[in-house]
């Protein structure tokens, strides 16, 4: 965080070199590093034990009811809160508050040493709601709640496709190379080799 506000406040001109490369709506050099953050974590995860990780329904719904009921009210009423005046930040906000980080709740349960099963299965459960749940509640708390409630409503336009497209790319493609790596890996090289010289090799490239 301080190399970034460092390079921006004495080499102003990289924010316009990083916004030149992009793919669509997406700093190309943001999607590598986020990639690059996100492999190590899912090379990691035994997905032959994601049936066990899926018979946990507390797990489940506790997940889903944090992420889709608690998040976005919690971050509705801080967007009022602190910025009443400022209606991009605070459509900004509740945008975020609708959108759960793949990369950092990966990167979280890697460093707690969690249960990398179960956050696999449950970013991808979050990332197929997001898919065909952002555009609805995004209505809802921009037009809908602030209206019950007497307040400004804002109009945003959402684009499916684009939301798939950004979940494909952060999520399918990472998840797909850390699939691929550990069956490949464990089928040519055995158990052994991929957990005790591989992971370790790729680890610190998450951080």
């Amino acid at each position: 965080m301080a190399g970034g506000l460092l390079l921006g406040r004495f080499f102003p001109a990289i924010q316009g070199l990083l916004d030149a490369v992009r793919i669509g709506n997406t700093s190309l050099p943001i999607a590598l590093g986020l990639l690059l953050m996100m492999y190590p974590v899912l090379a990691k995860v035994h997905y032959e034990e994601l049936g066990r990780a899926a018979r946990d329904r507390r797990l489940l719904w506790l997940s889903l009811l944090l992420v889709w009921g608690l998040g976005p009210a919690l971050m509705f009423a801080l967007a009022w809160i602190f910025l009443p005046g400022q209606p991009a930040f605070r459509t900004g906000l509740i945008l975020i508050g609708l959108a759960p980080c793949i990369a950092m709740v990966l990167i979280w349960i890697d460093l707690a040493q969690g249960d990398r099963e179960a956050a696999a299965l449950l970013v991808a459960i979050n990332s197929i709601i997001q898919v065909l749940a952002y555009a609805l509640l995004g209505g809802f708390y921009l037009k809908i709640l602030p209206g019950w409630l007497g307040l400004a409503t804002e109009d945003v336009a959402f684009s499916m496709a684009e939301i798939a497209k950004a979940v494909l790319v952060f999520l399918g493609l990472p998840l797909a190379a850390g699939y691929l790596s550990r069956r490949i890996g464990l089928r040519l090289k055995g158990p052994r080799w991929y957990e005790q010289r591989f992971i370790p090799f790729i680890s610190p490239f998450a951080l």
